[in-house]
């Protein structure tokens, strides 16, 4: 990954594997899936010593709960200090470990930093190897199962039930999801370049180019909001800073938009030939990939052909999901979002702002989220605003966000529990509104089929939470698909005087919560 605190260099991630969470405990499921693969294996013997290891990680995994985890640096030779009693696997071992792994000019030692995110993967690790420090054949045959699990698609589709038993859900076995699983490999090896193959003739560099204006518009909006809102002179400075550095990825990584950008990215990965099988190219492709991001390590002085930037984060465009990307200060918003309902490809402002400007304000928000506040772009813990007024209001507004959700889904919880998604959804509706009104009248012009232009910009902030059925838990991160829709409505007075809300009517309450009056200058402020 690109490093957060210096330029044109790469760090490594250590994470814990998406496939250790995919558990195959069937003896008979897991023997042939071994077989398969070397069909004079004993089988038998390696799938019931490999479940035992399973068991034992889900087992251990169980135990392990750190509650918030305050992410922060640590030098290598802090690990000692985290477990209570002597750790089994002291700091040396964790440097020694790592720099057989890198390029020897890359080498880690006692007193290098490391961003610690959560504590399960290095305690799990601890766990384990303790576990089994007189049976390491045991833990090396689990790695190999993991392996050969993972690879199992790539070998052939028919391999599926490598990954799940027979009493698995239909879907599981469709074509469809064979081909998905497929397309997982490639993603992981050249994201950006299945990206553009996925959206030719789908997607053009017109609408990417549009979504980009509309998050800028956002920002700049938002900075002139909050110079002219509550916040103390210099709270909003900071608040604008912290602003500025968030990087985005819309659409694709703004230097890959062209066929020929991608075949210099990606120059490093192998050809495929009709001499070799899939399988056999993906594993040199991965090869490929990792020595390629180790020269970045620690990049040669002497060569200028290279840069490394936080496009580089390879994300996929193949979920139909925006995110920010907590510590690394980006939000990314997919080439598949780029589409109905969320934009409509030269369709009126009013209706996309309402859309997929709300979708770039939400994540916007996120890097305000009050958890996460105080950690900065290079991943630092920073205080970030002194000002006890501050926080007073942030507190405010959220604390009323939580009674008015609580109330809406007649839940004592859900309001907490969704508090971060609430938040980005309220604000991040009041930011495109903000944009949407700032640009100038004639752009503004145009609703969709008998709506006015404001009433279009509403219902494009909700069009993408129609449902049939849903269900709801109030444990979950999110509201209801129609709260999500309402509140943020009944919160702008914009939407009640667009539709004509009759004052103390269900959609234009006595009390609401304003985030936007605190925010919105006054130029942009509608008399009460």
């Amino acid at each position: 990954m690109p490093s957060l605190q210096e330029r044109d260099r790469f760090v490594f991630e250590v994470k814990y594997a998406e496939t250790m969470f995919r558990y195959v405990t069937d003896a008979a499921v897991m023997a042939d899936c071994m077989r398969a693969f070397d069909p004079d294996v004993d089988a038998n013997r390696f799938a019931v010593e490999v479940i035992k290891v399973e068991e034992d990680v889900r087992a251990i995994t169980q135990t392990l709960s750190f509650g918030n985890v305050k992410i922060r640096y640590y030098k290598f030779k802090d690990i000692d200090t985290f477990f209570d009693e002597t750790a089994y696997l002291q700091s040396e071992w964790w440097v020694d470990a790592i720099n057989e792994n890198i390029p020897e000019d890359s080498a880690v030692n006692l007193e290098s930093n490391f961003l610690l995110r959560d504590k399960h993967a290095l305690f799990l690790t601890e766990a384990i190897v303790k576990a089994y420090k007189t049976r390491t054949v045991n833990l090396e045959n689990y790695i190999g199962w993991k392996i050969i699990k993972y690879l199992s698609y790539a070998a052939s589709t028919k391999m599926f039930f490598c990954h799940y038993s027979p009493g698995a859900p239909p879907w599981m076995l469709t074509v469809e999801r064979t081909i998905d699983r497929c397309h997982g490999y490639v993603k992981l090896v050249m994201p950006y370049a299945l990206l553009k193959l996925q959206m030719m003739g789908i997607l053009d560099d017109a609408t990417i180019t549009f979504a980009n204006h509309v998050a800028e518009r956002i920002r700049h909006t938002l900075e002139l909001s909050y110079n002219a809102s509550w916040l103390d002179h210099e709270s909003a400075q900071v608040i604008v800073k912290r602003l500025r550095s968030i990087h985005q990825i819309i659409g694709t990584a703004s230097t890959l938009r062209t066929d020929a950008a991608l075949d210099v990215y990606y120059s490093h990965v192998p050809a495929m030939t009709h001499h070799s099988s899939f399988i056999e190219w993906l594993i040199e492709a991965h090869r490929a990939v990792a020595a390629h991001r180790k020269r970045f390590l620690r990049p040669p002085s002497d060569d200028s052909s290279f840069s490394v930037s936080r496009d580089d984060w390879e994300l996929t465009g193949l979920s139909v999901g925006a995110f920010y990307i907590i510590v690394y200060h980006i939000i990314y918003v997919p080439g598949s979002i780029l589409m109905p309902p969320f934009l409509i490809p030269r369709g009126p402002n009013s209706f996309n702002y309402g859309a997929i400007g709300k979708v770039i304000g939400h994540e916007l928000t996120h890097a305000f989220d009050r958890e996460y506040l105080d950690i900065n772009e290079r991943g630092e813990e920073q205080q970030l605003v002194e000002s006890t007024r501050f926080k007073r209001k942030l507190g405010e507004i959220l604390d009323c966000l939580i009674v008015q959700a609580n109330k809406m889904t007649r839940s004592a919880i859900a309001g907490n529990n969704s508090i971060s998604e609430t938040f980005a959804d309220n604000a991040g509706v009041e930011a495109a509104y903000i944009a949407y009104r700032s640009m100038r009248e004639e752009d503004r012009q145009g609703g969709i089929a008998s709506l006015s232009p404001d009433q279009a910009f509403f219902a494009g902030s909700c069009y993408m939470f129609c449902q049939k059925n849903e269900t709801f838990s109030e444990h979950s991160s999110y509201l209801p698909h129609n709260v999500r829709c309402n509140q943020p409505c009944i919160n702008t007075q914009e939407f009640a005087d667009a539709y004509g809300c009759p004052a103390g009517s269900p959609m234009r309450p006595s009390h609401r919560c304003d985030i936007h009056d605190l925010s919105k200058p006054p130029s942009l402020r509608k008399l009460r």
